[in-house]
């Protein structure tokens, strides 16, 4: 779960989650896609957390949809905690 992660990150390095959600904030360009993801918010009742998502493909993403994402789980060197983005499924 998300608070697992939160608690533990560096155990969790390079890990793949599927969490369900909402996109916000997508910035599109020619090589990468990036958005905030709300973990927990596709039926919008509660909110779990949220973190910085990268697609280095092509992808549609739309902030009005719920989405199930696969990511894998990116920690830097200063400990923010991100996802490179495999797919979605759309709910």
């Amino acid at each position: 779960t998300y608070t697992e992660i939160i608690e533990s990150p560096l155990l969790y390095q390079n890990c793949y989650v599927l969490w369900k959600g909402k996109a916000a904030n997508v910035t599109e360009s020619p090589e990468q896609i990036t958005c905030n993801f709300l973990i927990g918010y596709h039926e919008e009742k509660m909110l779990e957390g949220t973190i910085p998502v990268r697609f280095n493909f092509a992808i549609r993403i739309s902030p009005e949809e719920p989405i199930e994402l696969l990511g894998k789980l990116i920690i830097n060197e200063s400990g923010m905690i991100s996802l490179e983005g495999i797919a979605i499924h759309r709910l």
